[in-house]
C-alpha cells in the first residue's frame, strides 16, 4: 500500500530545551463584562519587543512566550498591569510535571503548539510574508492583495491536531478607528495605531470569502501560491526554526486506519483494489498503441518469450500483441535479440538507432521462465516503453510506478555523473 498522509500531525517536544530558551506566562482579562480577551490586547501585547509570541486559549485567557531572562518576571507584571490594569499575570514553570502542562496547555499539549508556531516571527520575502496578528499566525503570498482586500492563509491547529488552512480576508476600511495597516517600514502586516494614516483594514464577515486554491501546479509560481505551497513553506520554518524545540510530522492513512474501526472496510478495499487501478490505467494506456514482438532471433527460445508475453499481456492487462517484422514508429515495440557477447562487435543489434520509436529489447540468453503474474522481467518492459514513449514524444507523463516496482522487485536508484575531463569521446 503507498503512504498516503494526512493533515493530521504528530507533536513531539523538548521539553528542557524549551525551558531553557523561553519563559512563558499565562495572562487573564479579568474584566466581568469582557467574556473573551480583546483582540487589541493581543496585538498590543505581541508587538512588545520583548515578547516572542501570544496565543489565545479560551475566553479571556492567552499564553505569553518571552526569550529567557529578556525581562525579569516582575517587570514584565508590572508593564502588563501598567499598560493593561485588568490583567493578571501568572507565569508557568514545571514543564516536565505533566499535570502542569495538561492544566495550562490542555491535552496533548496543543497550545503549546500553537505558542510556538506563532512564534515564528513575522517575514517578508519575494515568495511569501508571514504575519502574527490576533494571536494567530498568518501566511500570504504578495499576489493575494486587490484594490480594496487582501487576504491570507491561516495556520490553524484543532484540538484533533488537524493542520487547518483557513482563508481570512481584510477590506479596507473607512473609518478612522482600529483597523490593521502594513508598516510602511517593514511591510509587515499589523495593528494600526492612532498615528497610522492611509489606507486601513478590516476583517470581512464570514459570508464573504476569498479563494485560494488548494493546489495547483502549472507552474513553481503558481505553486507557491496554492494552499499546498503555504503548508510546504510552513512545514520547512517548522522545521528551520523551530526543530530544537517542538517536531512535526504528519499521520499516514495507514496509521489512521489502524487505530480508526470506521476505516477498515475502506482499509481493505484499497489493499484489494490498489493492484487493479494500477492494472486498469496501465492497460489504458498500452491499448492506446499496437503492440509489436520483433523476433530477431528466431529460436526456441525467442520464440517462447514472445509466446510468454502475448500470454501476460493477455492476463494481466487483457489486451492482445502481434508479431512485427520490423520496429515501427507509433507502436510499442518490443524486440527479441541475443547479448552483446553474441554478436562480438559485429552487426550488433544493440547499437541500432530507431528516431522516434519506442523500443524495448530482451535478450534469450539472459531470459528466465517464471509465473507470468510474477515475472520481474515483463513488468520492466511495460516500465520501460511507457519511459521511451514520453522520451519520443518530449513530455512527463505522471504514472503510479509504485506497484510495477513493486511487483518487478525493484525499486529506483538515483545515481550523480562526476564529469571526468580527460574523458573525451
Amino acid at each position: 500500500m503507498r503512504e498516503y498522509q494526512t493533515n493530521k500531525l504528530h507533536l513531539k517536544f523538548d521539553y528542557e530545551t524549551i525551558e531553557r530558551d523561553f519563559d512563558i506566562y499565562q495572562i487573564k482579562q479579568k474584566a466581568e463584562e469582557k467574556k473573551y480577551i480583546s483582540q487589541e490586547v493581543l496585538d498590543n501585547v505581541s508587538e512588545e519587543q520583548y515578547i516572542t509570541a501570544v496565543q489565545w486559549i479560551y475566553g479571556n485567557t492567552a499564553l505569553v512566550l518571552l526569550e529567557k531572562d529578556k525581562i525579569s518576571t516582575y517587570a514584565f507584571k508590572k508593564k502588563m498591569r501598567e499598560r493593561f490594569p485588568d490583567i493578571t499575570v501568572c507565569q508557568i514553570k514545571g514543564l516536565f510535571d505533566e499535570k502542569v502542562r495538561e492544566k495550562y496547555f490542555g491535552e496533548g499539549d496543543i497550545q503549546l503548539a500553537r505558542l510556538l508556531f506563532n512564534s515564528l516571527r513575522p517575514y517578508k520575502s519575494e515568495i511569501f510574508h508571514r504575519n502574527n496578528i490576533m494571536g494567530k499566525l498568518f501566511y500570504q503570498n504578495p499576489k493575494w492583495k486587490s484594490k480594496d482586500t487582501v487576504y491570507f492563509v491561516q495556520i490553524h491547529l484543532d484540538y484533533s491536531f488537524h493542520l487547518i488552512l483557513k482563508v481570512v480576508t481584510f477590506t479596507k476600511d473607512t473609518g478612522d478607528s482600529g483597523g490593521y495597516v502594513f508598516d510602511k517600514s517593514t511591510g509587515n502586516f499589523r495593528r494600526a495605531l492612532k498615528t497610522d494614516k492611509g489606507t486601513k483594514y478590516v476583517k470581512k464577515n464570514k459570508n464573504t470569502k476569498s479563494t485560494v486554491p488548494f493546489l495547483n501546479i502549472e507552474n513553481m509560481e503558481k505553486f507557491e501560491a496554492s494552499k499546498m505551497g503555504v503548508l510546504k513553506q510552513f512545514v520547512e520554518d517548522v522545521r528551520t526554526y523551530l526543530r530544537d524545540y517542538i517536531e512535526i510530522n504528519f499521520e499516514t492513512m495507514e496509521e489512521m486506519m489502524s487505530h480508526d474501526k470506521k476505516w477498515e472496510k475502506y482499509s481493505i478495499k484499497v489493499k484489494e483494489n490498489e493492484s487493479k487501478i494500477y492494472e486498469k490505467e496501465a492497460a489504458k494506456r498500452l491499448s492506446s498503441h499496437m503492440i509489436a514482438i520483433v523476433d530477431e532471433c528466431n529460436t526456441e527460445t525467442s520464440k517462447k518469450i514472445a509466446d510468454d508475453f502475448q500470454a501476460f499481456l493477455k492476463k494481466v492487462y487483457g489486451i492482445g500483441s502481434m508479431p512485427g517484422g520490423s520496429v515501427s514508429s507509433g507502436t510499442y515495440n518490443l524486440r527479441i535479440i541475443h547479448d552483446k557477447g553474441y554478436y562480438k562487435g559485429e552487426n550488433d543489434l544493440h547499437d541500432e538507432i530507431f528516431n522516434k520509436c519506442i523500443v524495448q529489447h530482451i535478450t534469450v540468453e539472459n531470459y528466465k521462465k517464471c509465473d507470468l503474474e510474477k515475472n520481474p522481467e515483463f513488468y520492466a518492459i511495460i516500465q520501460e516503453l511507457f519511459i521511451k514513449e514520453d522520451i519520443v514524444n518530449k513530455q512527463l507523463t505522471m504514472f503510479n510506478w509504485s506497484e510495477t516496482l513493486g511487483k518487478s522487485g525493484k525499486t529506483w536508484a538515483f545515481v550523480s555523473f562526476k564529469k571526468d575531463d580527460t574523458d573525451i569521446r
